[in-house]
């Protein structure tokens, strides 16, 4: 015989794929909350860029736009044609769905955010608005604020 044939044994493999599940264990819960948080960090920027947008096309267009918190895990945007502060199924730009895990709660009972052409955001009943957003997911959450004067900003 010219040698033995050299390999690994059934033990050597087991212990490499017990050292591998290990490891890969311990990077499971870093990578799930980076997902988590790249998940909530876009729902949010998503919601603050739709209520500029609102915000920006009220101010130009010389009509008020608005969203309505929906649900707990969408949105509704609209135009608000007849000035009567609420949204009419004819009045609705579009559905935005927020990703899967990512609810959102408000502050106050009126789900219901209206710019007018100064930028001032009123509620359902045409009074001033002012509020707080908070999206989460797991242990995560942000917190998006509107202010009476129409600043918005993310906590």
């Amino acid at each position: 015989m010219a040698g033995k044939v050299r390999g690994f044994s059934l033990i050597e493999v087991l212990v490499v794929i017990v050292i591998l599940a290990i490891l890969m264990g311990i990077a499971f819960g870093p990578l799930r909350n980076q997902i988590l948080r790249s998940k909530l960090h876009e729902a949010v920027n998503t919601f603050v860029a739709d209520l500029n947008e609102m915000k920006r096309r009220s101010l130009t267009e010389n009509v008020s736009y608005g969203i309505e918190i929906a649900g707990s895990n969408y949105y509704q945007t609209f135009v608000d044609n007849d000035g009567d502060c609420t949204k009419d199924t004819s009045e609705v730009l579009g559905n935005i769905s927020l990703p899967s895990g990512i609810t959102f709660s408000t502050s106050n009972t009126t789900r219901t955010i209206l710019w007018t052409r100064k930028g001032i955001p009123l509620n359902s009943s045409c009074g001033f608005y002012s509020g707080n957003i908070t999206f989460t997911t797991m242990e995560l959450s942000k917190t998006v604020i509107i202010s009476r004067y129409g600043r918005i900003r993310i906590d």
